[in-house]
């Protein structure tokens, strides 16, 4: 269990149905083959509705990457430069 920072309780319970987090970023190869994936990423969707996705590009190219955000349809294009690792933090658009 995870604890607030701030005053070391653990977090409030909540009666609503947890929101679904942001897809991981897409991007990489499209060449068909069989090789590592070209980035990794992790989304959470944090108290308040506001989300966050940190995004690792392995690749030794600069590539472009879409995250959507399947709760609401929002998406943005990031150009990740080569072996570069991003946070990127927005709020719950309506």
């Amino acid at each position: 269990m995870s604890t607030d920072a701030n005053n070391n309780a653990p977090p409030a319970e909540s009666n609503s149905a947890p929101a679904e987090p942001p897809k991981a970023a897409e991007g990489g190869g499209g060449g068909g083959e069989k090789a590592a994936p070209a980035i990794s990423a992790t989304s959470v969707v944090v108290e308040g509705g506001r989300r966050a996705s940190v995004i690792l590009s392995k690749a030794e190219n600069p590539l472009t990457a879409r995250i959507v955000d399947a709760a609401t349809g929002y998406s943005l294009v990031l150009n990740l430069p080569p072996r570069s690792i991003h946070t990127v933090i927005w709020n719950k658009r309506k």
